[in-house]
């Protein structure tokens, strides 16, 4: 140190001090997170006055943009439990300004048994089945977009390197005939039907 300079005192800083600044960053981080909202046009409105409804194709939500169709994660309802899956069939605006996301849900193997829905084979661990369980939740509660890969029993399932995400051999529907195939002729209704033919369309081969 030079003649004249003044020697600084060191800042001390408190815990407190540093815990405030951490929460007041969250606060910032967690403002500057958008509210969902729907992208384009109305493609059809449902009920009336309080209860009426704007459907739409896409909603964006925390810098992405989301569709009819697209698989995606749900934040689980339990810190322990793992992400909910559902694929989006339908985007909605509530009469008061709220986002809601509907569509029919995935079931992970040892998610379908605690429905006492039991299964012979063995499954991989990235293994879930469609089902016919429709449900409804906030926007926000979808975290990203994931990959399904819908797959014929009489196929081997592909590596994860080449095909990373979830694989779909098959459909559920919760009740007592447990597991069924893509391919089966076993198929309840004629939305399910459709449907299941889609995912026949879809599988590799």
């Amino acid at each position: 140190m030079t003649a004249g300079e003044v020697e600084e005192e060191p800042v001390a800083f408190h815990p407190l001090d540093v815990v405030k600044q951490n929460r007041e960053e969250d606060e910032e981080e967690e403002e500057s997170v958008e509210d969902p909202r729907p992208v384009g046009d109305v493609i059809r409105v449902s009920g009336e006055g309080t209860e009426s409804r704007k459907h739409y194709h896409s909603f964006a939500f925390d810098g992405n943009q989301y569709h009819l169709e697209d698989p995606v994660l749900l934040v689980p309802e339990e810190q322990n439990q793992k992400p909910k899956m559902a694929i989006i069939k339908d985007i909605i605006e509530t009469a008061d300004g709220s986002m809601i996301v509907a569509g029919y849900m995935f079931y992970r193997p040892e998610e379908a048994e605690l429905r006492n829905v039991r299964f012979e084979q063995p499954h991989s661990t990235r293994e879930v089945f469609y089902s016919f369980h429709w449900d409804e939740f906030p926007a926000e509660s979808v975290m990203h977009k994931c990959v399904a890969h819908f797959i014929p029993l009489n196929q081997q399932i592909p590596p994860r390197i080449q095909y990373p995400g979830f694989i779909v051999q098959g459909y559920t529907t919760l009740e007592k005939e447990g597991f069924l195939s893509l391919h089966t002729n076993t198929i309840v209704t004629t939305s399910a039907k459709r449907l299941i033919s889609l995912f026949r369309r879809q599988s590799r081969g």
